[in-house]
């Protein structure tokens, strides 16, 4: 079960934090491809719906269903299910978090604030929500360079202090792969694939791949998204339980 924490704290840290490049595409003009990458994230007030993670993190190995319900910028609530089970839910607000395990009737909670200084980062639940949407951090448009490989059109520039590449693919211009590399020499890169066309919304990625490596450790996330309803409230109470024990 700790791997599922790893993948949460591993999601929240990637958030708060490549070949050669050649001309510019004779097909789009720079300003085209800057607005393709600044218009790509998708808009919406609730999001919910589930999705399949596979994870492989130092040669351990873990899968399941997650089970997702949010308001944005307000409230969301995670549910982690194995073999049809529930095995942990994760719920945060604009301020705390907590962790319940489910088989072992024991949680942890705390300030998102302090679990993203645990990584040295900053972190707030926005960031959180907008990873689930398929969202990405934007790039400071002061500071970028746009270039082309032979596959891609190849935006660089600073996030949050950051080096961060985006690579978007020349015929249609959706975003197909990111970097970020922060100032301790941690590379995540994130994948997006399969994209689908959602009435009201655009083209959201339903395939999405983090890599990361950094501070001796390796880990691999593959999300395959099931299913997204958008703007459909929906009901994110959470109830601690009473006869849980507090284990951090």
């Amino acid at each position: 079960m700790s791997r599922f924490i790893f993948l949460f704290t591993l999601i929240l840290q990637t958030l708060l934090v490549s070949g050669s490049t050649g001309e510019i595409s004779t097909w789009h003009s720079e300003e085209e491809i800057l607005k393709a990458l600044l218009q790509r994230n998708s808009s919406f007030t609730w999001l919910s719906g589930r999705c399949r993670a596979d994870i492989n993190a130092d040669g351990e190995t873990m899968s399941g269903s997650l089970f997702f319900k949010l308001r944005k910028d307000s409230v969301m609530l995670v549910s982690v299910r194995k073999f049809g089970l529930e095995a942990a839910k994760i719920f945060a607000d604009t301020s705390a978090y907590t962790i319940l395990y489910k088989l072992e009737n024991t949680y942890e909670s705390g300030q998102i604030a302090s679990l993203g200084k645990q990584y040295g980062l900053q972190a707030n639940l926005e960031d959180l929500q907008q990873l689930i949407a398929g969202n990405v951090l934007l790039p400071d448009t002061d500071r970028i360079s746009i270039a082309t490989d032979s596959l891609h059109a190849v935006i660089s520039g600073i996030v949050q202090d950051m080096d961060a590449t985006y690579y978007l693919g020349k015929d249609d211009l959706m975003l197909r792969k990111m970097t970020l590399k922060d100032k301790a020499n941690r590379l995540s890169t994130l994948y997006f694939d399969d994209y689908r066309q959602v009435e009201g919304i655009g083209f959201v990625a339903f395939q999405r791949l983090l890599e990361f490596e950094g501070d001796g450790a390796k880990a691999r996330i593959k999300i395959d998204v099931e299913e997204m309803n958008y703007n459909t409230p929906v009901d994110v109470r959470f109830t601690l339980p009473s006869h849980y024990e507090k284990i951090n």
